[in-house]
C-alpha cells in the first residue's frame, strides 16, 4: 500500500518535520512494511538524502514560476497532481499550520493541498487531513482553498478551536484533535544542563522578517536581548533555541548584543527532538515558534509565548495560561521576564497542570489514530492505552463528531 503524506517538508522547519514523525510513526505501527509511504513535497532531493524515503514532488518541476507564467505553472500542477495520485492507494496531510492566511499565499501551499483534495476526490482516493491549523486571516481566495479542503476530504480535523471555527465556514465543523507532535514519543534524554547555581530557562529566537517588515528586526532583536539581560539580573542563565534552521542567524545576533558568555548561550538544536533534549533541566520556556511552545508542553516546561499570530495563545488556552500569551511585536520585556521568573518559582506545580491536559489530548490522538487506521484499512496494533480516566471517547471532543460529520 502506498500512502502520499503531502506537506511543506524538507525545509529545516522542526515542526513540520516533527509532524511528519508522528504519521511516518502511525503507519510503521499500524501497518508495518506493508505501508509503503510516499512525502509529496517540493524539496523531495532533501527528504530523500534526510530520510531515505521516498520522495516525489508535488508539483511540476518543470514549469517556470516567474511573473505572468506563474499562472501557466499552477495549470501544469494539475495534470502532475493526477498522475501522482494516481499511483498511491491514499494521501494524508500531516497536521502543521499549511492552511494558515497570514505572509503565505493562497496560490502556494494553501492551493496545492486544495488541488490534492480535488483530485483526490475525482480519483476516489482517501484524502485525510489531520490535526490541521487554520486561521482567518487571509483573504477571499484563501478562504477558497480553505472551503475546498473542507469538502473534499474524507476526513478532516483541526487541531485547536479557532482552526475549527476558520474550517467550519466550508463545511460542517470539524472535531478538534491536538497537535500531531503532541502524540509522539518523547525523546530519550540527551546532554541536558548539569546541575548549577542558578536555574536555567530557554528563550527561543526566530528569523523575524519571515513574517513582518525587515525594517522591524533590530527591534525584536533588541527587545529579545533586554528581555535576556532582565532573566540574567534575576537570577537565572539563559539558552537561545531556535525552532528553524533558518533562525540560526539570528540567535547569534541576539547573543552578540548581551555579552554575557558566562550566563547566556546559544544551544545548537536540529529537530524539535534535539530542543526538547536541552528543555530537560529548563524551569521555564520563552517561546516563539509554534512547535517550540509544543516542545515544552511536552517536556512539561512552564512556557510563556511571543507569538506572531493567534495560534500560540489557542495553544496555551488548552495547556497553559493565556495570560502568558504576548504578541512579538509588541512584548515588554520586563514584562515578559517577571511572568517567566514567576513561572520559574512555580516550575514544579505548573509541570503537574501540563502533565493532565497533555494525557487528555494524547487521549484525543489515540482515538484520532484508530480512525485513521481504519480509514486506510490497516489492521496493525492501537495506540498504547492512556490512564483509563481519559480514554472515555464520549468526553473527547474527536469523539463528539461521527466521521460522517466530517465527509461530504
Amino acid at each position: 500500500m502506498r500512502v502520499g503524506l503531502l506537506g511543506q517538508f524538507g525545509y529545516c522547519n522542526f515542526g513540520n518535520e516533527a509532524s511528519l514523525d508522528a504519521v511516518l510513526d502511525l503507519l510503521h505501527r499500524h501497518g508495518g512494511p506493508a505501508v509503503r509511504p510516499v512525502v509529496l513535497t517540493d524539496a523531495p532531493d532533501h527528504v530523500r538524502a534526510e530520510r531515505g524515503i521516498e520522495a516525489v514532488p508535488a508539483s511540476d518541476r518543470s514549469a517556470v514560476r516567474t511573473g505572468w507564467r506563474r499562472v501557466a505553472a499552477k495549470l501544469a500542477d494539475i495534470p502532475h497532481a493526477w498522475r501522482v495520485v494516481g499511483g498511491l492507494d491514499a494521501v494524508v496531510v500531516p497536521g502543521t499550520g499549511i492552511l494558515e492566511g497570514h505572509a503565505v499565499s493562497p496560490f502556494g501551499p494553501p492551493f496545492q493541498i486544495a488541488l490534492y483534495g480535488v483530485v483526490a476526490r475525482v480519483r476516489r482516493r482517501p484524502y485525510l487531513v489531520l490535526s490541521v491549523g487554520a486561521d482567518r486571516r487571509g483573504g477571499r481566495a484563501h478562504r477558497l482553498m480553505q472551503r475546498t479542503v473542507a469538502r473534499t476530504a474524507t476526513y478532516l480535523s483541526a487541531r485547536d478551536a479557532g482552526s475549527a471555527d476558520a474550517l467550519a465556514a466550508g463545511a460542517r465543523r470539524p472535531p478538534e484533535v491536538p497537535d500531531l507532535v503532541l502524540g509522539l514519543p518523547l525523546p530519550e534524554p540527551g546532554d541536558g544542563p548539569g546541575p548549577g547555581d542558578r536555574p536555567l530557562v530557554a528563550v527561543g529566537v526566530v528569523r523575524y522578517d519571515w513574517y513582518a517588515p525587515a525594517d522591524e528586526r533590530d527591534d525584536y532583536a533588541d527587545r529579545t536581548a533586554r528581555l535576556t539581560r532582565e532573566l540574567v539580573r534575576g537570577g537565572v542563565d539563559v539558552v537561545l533555541v531556535v525552532g528553524d534552521g533558518a533562525d540560526d542567524s539570528t540567535a547569534q545576533d541576539v547573543a552578540a548584543r548581551i555579552d554575557a558568555p558566562d550566563h547566556v548561550h546559544v544551544a545548537a538544536v536540529g529537530s524539535v527532538a534535539e530542543l526538547e533534549r536541552r528543555l530537560v533541566g529548563c524551569r521555564a520556556m520563552v517561546a516563539v515558534r509554534y512547535h517550540n511552545l509544543v516542545g515544552a508542553i511536552r517536556t512539561r516546561v512552564p512556557v510563556v509565548s511571543l507569538g506572531y499570530g493567534p495560534k500560540q495563545r489557542w495553544l496555551l488556552e488548552r495547556f497553559g495560561d493565556p495570560g502568558r500569551a504576548h504578541d512579538v511585536r509588541r512584548f515588554d520585556p520586563q514584562v515578559v521576564a517577571r511572568q517567566v521568573l514567576a513561572a520559574v518559582a512555580d516550575a514544579d506545580a505548573d509541570g503537574v497542570r501540563t502533565a493532565r491536559a497533555l494525557a487528555a489530548a494524547q487521549a484525543t490522538l489515540a482515538v484520532q489514530e484508530r480512525r485513521v487506521a481504519a480509514l486506510l484499512g490497516l489492521a496493525g496494533p492501537v495506540a498504547p492505552a492512556l490512564d483509563a480516566e481519559v480514554l472515555d471517547a464520549e468526553d473527547l471532543d474527536v469523539g463528539a463528531a461521527p466521521l460522517a460529520e466530517v465527509t461530504e
